[in-house]
């Protein structure tokens, strides 16, 4: 039974078992002395009842807007300042953005020096996210870390509704491929979901002094099984280093769709040498003409947050290998030595001359070249991974087999003469390398 049905019952009850004898009263009383006063008296009692009535029920509107308001308060707070997405914009500059329910950024991050630039002098407190968007990607162009050569962006959607995460990272990329059309740059846009279960990529970004987003997109390309040129599994020190343009430059040329990265456009080769200008710089350092190699192959590589091309070549009985960083065209490393197949062929052919010699002694008595460049590196106490630019050729002479080894290390060059059949070292020369 409802409150009010039970107080009209207690009323309806109170009156039937008590009769309503006041007017009776009042006819007696009427000529008594101080009647009036009486009347005044009980008037003003029923006035303070009243007054305590309409007090009470004021008291309790007062809660109740109160309570409305603290509701519609939380509610507004919930709405201006609670983070309901994170979003990631990643070139070189990191910048985090912390967007409430109504698109509105709560905060605008710089995760690394290049990104205060971008940030410097700019308030993006309760701006629209899309007016966010706009203001980030001109001030990236206008600081020259979006441009023809460097046209790759990375956007990283944090959010906890998918639906959601799949809507903003359509709309941002679009909006930012826009910007990017606009200003004549084809740019190119990854974008990936990313969240906090995973804890191993927020370790991974303290480590290395990323972002979160860079670091879940190399671990995505890692995920993809990419090898190098020899065939070996990134790592991820050996991709860290690179721009998204670079990263997503190696995802091109590897032919290679990372799953749970989404993207568009393609990434500017415009700031490369190219496969043509590498292999060009191998064969005028090696001094042989393109039309006297054979089995030349060209790869595109990362080591070490460098992009590279890997060039390799044989001519007449020897085999080259070059490392030519793929930006200057310098060459990072080259190794030059007997083909010992041309050799072998070419002795059972004429079973005479030099290359004869040398195969033979090479098939029976020399040490291998490993074995020669072991003695050499452990002689100079260095290790291998520390050398760069080594040569290494097996030669003749006055009748005496011997490996000719030179390498860098540190601010040294190191040469070497080492007899092929005893291992013993004829010469050494050591020099400061200007």
């Amino acid at each position: 039974m409802k409150r009010k049905e039970i107080e009209k019952y207690l009323n309806t009850a109170v009156s039937n078992s008590v009769p309503d004898v006041l007017d009776n009263i009042l006819e007696k009383c009427e000529k008594r002395k101080g009647f009036k006063n009486k009347v005044i008296k009980m008037k003003t009692e029923e006035k303070k009842k009243v007054f305590n009535y309409k007090l009470i029920g004021g008291l309790c509107c007062l809660i109740l807007v109160l309570g409305l308001a603290g509701i519609l308060g939380f509610n507004q707070y919930n709405k201006s300042f609670k983070v309901e997405t994170v979003i990631e914009f990643d070139v070189n500059p990191s910048i985090e953005l912390k967007v409430n329910k109504d698109e509105e950024v709560i905060e605008a991050l710089a995760l690394n020096d290049d990104a205060k630039k971008v940030l410097s002098d700019m308030d993006l407190n309760k701006v629209d996210l899309n007016v966010a968007v706009n203001a980030i990607i001109g001030s990236m162009m206008k600081n020259g870390y979006l441009t023809i050569d460097q046209n790759s962006i990375l956007v990283s959607v944090k959010n906890n509704d998918s639906k959601e995460r799949e809507r903003l990272q359509k709309e941002i990329m679009e909006e930012i491929n826009n910007l990017l059309n606009a200003s004549s740059i084809n740019g190119s846009v990854l974008t990936q979901e990313f969240d906090d279960t995973d804890k191993n990529i927020e370790k991974l970004s303290d480590d290395y002094n990323i972002s979160v987003g860079k670091a879940k997109l190399i671990s995505n390309v890692l995920a993809a099984k990419l090898t190098n040129s020899k065939g070996e599994l990134y790592t991820f020190d050996a991709l860290a280093g690179l721009s998204i343009t670079e990263l997503n430059l190696l995802l091109n040329e590897k032919n290679t769709d990372v799953e749970a990265v989404n993207s568009s456009g393609t990434a500017s080769t415009s700031a490369y040498i190219g496969r043509d200008k590498a292999k060009e710089i191998a064969l005028n350092d090696a001094k042989v003409k393109a039309s006297n190699i054979r089995e030349l192959e060209i790869e595109f590589d990362a080591d070490d947050g460098i992009l590279l091309y890997e060039v390799e070549f044989k001519n007449n009985n020897r085999e080259y290998e070059y490392d030519i960083d793929a930006k200057t065209g310098k060459i990072l490393y080259k190794e030059n030595d007997i083909d010992d197949d041309y050799v072998s062929s070419s002795s059972i052919n004429n079973g005479t001359g030099s290359n004869a010699s040398i195969s033979n002694s090479s098939s029976s008595s020399t040490i291998s070249r490993d074995k020669a460049k072991s003695i050499a590196l452990n002689d100079a106490k260095v290790k291998e991974s520390s050398i760069r630019e080594l040569e290494i050729e097996l030669d003749k002479d006055d009748g005496r087999m011997l490996y000719e080894i030179e390498f860098k290390a540190g601010n040294k060059e190191y040469q070497y003469e080492i007899n092929a059949v005893t291992g013993k070292i004829i010469e050494r020369d050591i020099e400061i390398d200007d």
